[in-house]
């Protein structure tokens, strides 16, 4: 629901500006018609194209969102053709023979990347609409082009003597002839021959990627300058703003294969593609983009905001650099509205993140705009200038301005980030520039990370002679020092260097196919090699449908809702699953038969079928017991998904002489992890939606881990997340609970999910076209929709109980961790905390100035313990109104130990000067954060690792030096053997996750410690001996 200001400011602009003022009563299009007297508004030419292409049997498909929900290699989609991307590459049946669209597109990145050149021309945009037909092996090439010059001509009224056609016309390399058919149907259309011109593959055969559908193409050209148009032929394909491409019309006729080879498809498709922007200008008779109603009023809206000259269309001239920021502002804007309503996000999608920044750097330094709280026209300009952006586009999306509130927070959020962060960066960016002034004109001088990148960057751009910046300094950058890689390309053009990105890609893949391989020879396991032996031997795909078949049977009145609506005295049963034997995985080797195997031994099988969950979505895996017909015990430790095989890792109890495939296996999952597991996992979508439901603003899941003990959700905010809001979430989590509502789960197509309102995909993850839909209700009301393929209760009064038990902040602006747990646990924690509470309150009664230091003292001794985070919240209050922090930070058992844990890393690095650093440190008192702080000032250019255990806590920090960076080395992967030591835990990445990285685990006795300390120093000793070796061997190579 839209807010009262966001309905003001969105009424205030529906006729305002230009094309608006004093037209009450009349269309928009009408009202631009008489003011910039125009033929054409842009949505009646978007009108006209589909309305065409109707009549000629052509089904109207709706635009897809502009988030690629389920294509990691994109950041947005940019092009009309990625919706039917499967359907062209043979995964999926067209939808219809014939289609028609209009497509939202962004390009921002990759290989259509036009974010550079946006407001220096009249027409790069990052986003725009992409008018397009198709045909799925209906007509061909003869009806294409006959459709195309009777809209253009008949439709559109554009003049026949100034259209230029072009056509593909062969090549020898590629085995391909001239596109005859296409030629001759131009001429007999009755284009005259001398504006039928042929091109060659660069212009005119058309590519999806390396492999895969491809063609020639046909593209329509238009000139609209002033002299004859016979004399101007030479200017098509030239690059020429007086003729200008208006359509490409694409036959999908090829399949490219991985030697290169072009292979014929059995059947042939039309994708046509024409920019709205582009169309509206041309047919308006004006040469920019930018001087229609799509940008017009975003015009307006800005000189007014801002009280600057107004807009004056200069591409030159003293006018040029703010007429510049006019243009780049209006475009961005246009952006970032149609991505944050689509679902992308700023902490989710560089590239949007990307934008904003360029928009809030150019309003502030050309048009004055920027977050200044003491200025009101300063603070409110994103709000009039989101609302004519959905005034310009609302008639073609409406769902813009339904999420109209949620792009303005968002945006509202990014600008207030982006002037606190070039507040810090902009004295030392601004010695940098000082010192080399042509850096100047780089975009990015508020991305974290760049100041360091250029650092490592400069000795060898200011040294290039053969005008090219190394691919192992452009890694340095991307994966150390997170700097995109089109800021790496924009870098090294300020020094007259380039990149090659294919070069870069190449090494990129090396790179990452190193780290796997490490990261295998880490686990002692190459799950890759694994599937392709368990595929050559014909294995088909573990049969998974019984993971999810259990029956509730009753068990006690403990729990009963008094209106007996949920019961919650039922037990989840899961009966034993009779399969048999598919394959042994030993030493990394898929066998079908083996022997003299030791108790304790780790090995993996692969069954024909599975009642197991295998670890996904965030949840832990099953474990429990597979028995063989001879009564020996196969115990399950861990169950992983590699492709469509599920592997079941673990051991026998005793020693068995042999095993072989066929033979009969029974199992038996852990009724109780399994039921916790499925607890944590509806309570996690269920905080979700609380969380959603009471901050009013958009709030998106990051990450999630779903254990038996309890869960951990990660969120971005972009709205006010305090202790009260997390409390009413937990208090809404708690009655939906009390009232008790089935929680179904619903196969269905994905793109029908993604049509869904109610469902917000997770940013990044590969959903399979056939998706779970769990929907969680209370009573009859549905207050939870998500995608996941994890287990869930029956009912939600099934949880039992519930407690947020911790919340804290992690890695990037508004990103909060959430701790949880359900059950006899939440049970057990609320009266822990009603036990602390209550002496709390006997503490603030009788507190006095001689006793508050005592009374301080045992609250950081309460703070320790597990605690409801509402109980939390009020120790930590009592603290801080007691005005005792610096009490609470100096105890002076927590000091001393914490000094003798930095004299014992400063003697260890006295006793060892070089080399790697892999040491633990046991104490039952200090302060860990400041222990590995120091570890990473001692040892900084060097590698080390520093675990430490303090009062049943696991905290460890890895330092990844450069050189072994570029030999594959991670500070993540370093970390991965605590994390399957200490499952509870989590590595955390910082800034650059290859260079360093975090680990944290709750709940590690001394006793446990100690167990895994021997082993934990083995693996990770090794690991980086191995690294650095290679890294050695690599430098050797090179001289």
């Amino acid at each position: 629901m839209l807010t009262q200001m966001t309905v003001k400011a969105f009424k205030s602009l529906r006729y305002h500006g230009r094309c608006y003022r004093n037209f009450q009563g009349r269309p928009a299009c009408f009202v631009l018609q008489q003011q910039l007297k125009h033929t054409w508004a842009a949505q009646v030419v978007q009108e006209e194209f589909i309305k065409f292409f109707q009549k000629e049997h052509h089904k109207f498909i709706p635009s897809s969102s502009v988030t690629p929900w389920n294509d990691p290699s994109l950041y947005f989609v940019n092009a009309g053709m990625n919706q039917f991307k499967p359907v062209l590459l043979g995964a999926k049946p067209p939808p219809c023979p014939r289609a028609v669209n209009s497509q939202k597109c962004i390009r921002v990145g990759g290989r259509h990347n036009d974010l550079l050149a946006v407001g220096t021309d009249s027409y790069h945009h990052t986003f725009f609409e992409m008018l397009g037909s198709w045909s799925f092996g209906d007509y061909f090439k003869e009806e294409a082009c006959k459709l195309a010059w009777q809209l253009l001509t008949e439709v559109y009224k554009l003049q026949p003597e100034r259209l230029f056609v072009t056509y593909f016309g062969g090549d020898s390399s590629l085995g391909v002839p001239a596109d005859q058919l296409t030629r001759d149907t131009w001429l007999s259309i009755g284009v005259p021959a001398e504006r039928v011109l042929p091109f060659g593959v660069s212009d005119n055969f058309w590519e999806m990627g390396p492999v895969g559908p491809c063609g020639p193409c046909s593209e329509l050209h238009y000139y609209r300058g002033a002299e004859c148009p016979q004399n101007v032929t030479h200017l098509v394909n030239s690059g020429h703003e007086d003729l200008i491409e208006l359509w490409n019309v694409v036959f999908v006729q090829y399949e490219r294969r991985l030697d290169g080879s072009l292979t014929p498809l059995a059947r042939h498709h039309v994708d046509t593609g024409m920019g709205l922007e582009r169309l509206t200008a041309t047919l308006n008779n004006v040469t920019s983009n930018y001087d229609t109603d799509l940008f017009l009023p975003l015009f307006d809206v800005i000189q007014q905001v801002s009280g600057v000259e107004r807009y004056s269309g200069s591409f030159s001239g003293p006018r040029y650099e703010q007429d510049t920021a006019y243009r780049l502002v209006a475009d961005h804007v246009r952006m970032a509205v149609v991505a944050l309503a689509d679902g992308s996000l700023p902490n989710s999608n560089a590239g949007l993140r990307r934008v904003l920044r360029r928009m809030f750097r150019a309003a502030e330094q050309h048009l004055g705009l920027t977050h200044n709280r003491s200025s009101t026209a300063s603070k409110h300009w994103l709000l009039p200038l989101c609302s004519a952006v959905v005034n310009t586009l609302r008639p073609r999306y409406p769902e813009l301005l339904q999420r109209l509130p949620v792009v303005h927070s968002v945006m509202q959020f990014e600008l207030q980030h982006y002037s606190l962060n070039a507040a810090k960066l902009r004295p030392a960016w601004a010695a940098l520039v000082a010192s080399e002034p042509r850096l100047a004109a780089l975009e990015e001088s508020c991305s974290p990370g760049l100041l360091q990148g250029i650092a490592l960057a400069l000795p060898e751009l200011s040294a290039a002679s053969d005008g090219r910046l190394s691919c192992d300094t452009a890694l340095k950058l991307t994966q150390t020092c997170g700097v995109p890689f089109e800021v790496v390309e924009e870098l090294a053009s300020l020094y007259n260097c380039r990149v090659c990105p294919q070069e870069y890609k190449e090494s990129l893949d090396r790179l990452k196919r190193h780290q796997k391989l490490r990261h295998a020879a880490l686990e002692r396991v190459d799950l890759d090699s694994i599937v392709s032996q368990l595929q050559q031997n014909g294995l088909l795909p573990t049969n998974t449908h019984p993971v999810y078949q259990y029956y509730l049977s009753p068990n006690s009145p403990q729990h009963t809702t008094v209106d007996k609506r949920a019961d919650k005295s039922l037990v989840y049963k899961y009966e034993t699953l009779e399969t048999i034997i598919h394959a042994v995985i030993r030493d990394g080797k898929a066998m079908s038969f083996v022997d003299n195997l030791k108790p304790e031994e780790n090995i993996g099988l692969v069954l024909r079928d599975t009642n197991f969950y295998a670890t996904a979505g965030g949840q832990v895996s099953d474990v429990g017991e597979i028995a063989l017909d001879n009564n020996n015990v196969f115990e399950v430790v861990k169950t992983e998904a590699v492709s469509d095989y599920v592997i079941h890792w673990g051991s026998f109890r005793a020693k068995l002489f042999s095993l072989k495939t066929g033979d009969t296996a029974l199992c038996s999952i852990d009724g109780h992890h399994r039921q916790a597991c499925s607890r944590h996992h509806t309570a996690t979508h269920l905080l979700l939606a609380a969380i959603r439901q009471q901050t009013g603003s958009v709030t998106c899941q990051l990450s999630s881990l779903v254990t038996s003990e309890e869960l951990k959700l990660e969120v971005g905010t972009y709205g006010h997340l305090d202790t009260n809001v997390i409390l009413d979430a937990e208090r809404a989590v708690q009655s939906w609970m009390n009232v008790g509502g089935c929680v179904s789960r619903d196969e269905m197509p994905l793109t029908s999910a993604l049509e869904d309102q109610q469902i917000t995909p997770l940013a990044g993850a590969i959903y399979p076209d056939t998706v779970s839909v769990i929907t969680a209700r209370a009573a009859d009301v549905v207050v939870s929709r998500e995608l996941c393929c994890g287990t869930h209760v029956a009912d939600v009064a099934h949880l039992q109980d519930f407690a947020v038990s911790n919340v804290s902040s992690s890695e990037g602006a508004g990103v909060r961790v959430l701790r949880g747990v359900c059950g006899d646990a939440a049970t057990r924690l609320r009266a822990r905390g009603q036990q602390v509470l209550s002496l709390l309150n006997e503490r603030i009664t009788r507190s006095s100035p001689a006793t508050r230091a005592d009374d301080v003292s045992w609250a950081k001794c309460a703070l320790l313990e597990e605690l409801p985070h509402s109980v939390r919240r009020q120790l930590l209050d009592f603290c801080k109104d007691s005005n005792e922090v610096k009490i609470i930070k100096s105890i002076d058992s927590d000091v001393e130990a914490t000094k003798m844990m930095i004299d014992e890393l400063t003697k260890l690095k006295e006793s060892l000067p070089s080399g790697p650093v892999v040491h633990t440190i046991s104490s039952s008192h200090g302060a860990n954060k400041k222990v590995l702080k120091a570890a990473f000032s001692l040892f900084k250019g060097r590698n080390a690792l520093l675990i430490l255990h303090i009062r049943d806590c696991v905290k460890a920090r890895a330092l990844i030096c450069e050189a072994t960076i570029a030999a594959g080395g991670s500070a993540q992967d370093w970390l991965q053997p605590l994390q399957s030591s200490f499952p509870q835990g989590s590595v955390i990445g910082g800034t650059n996750p290859r260079s360093l990285a975090n680990f944290t685990a709750n709940k590690v006795t001394e006793t446990d410690f100690a167990c895994a300390k021997e082993k934990l120093l083995k693996v990770c000793k090794q690991y980086i001996v191995d690294l650095e070796m290679a890294s050695e061997l690599d430098t050797q190579s090179k001289t």
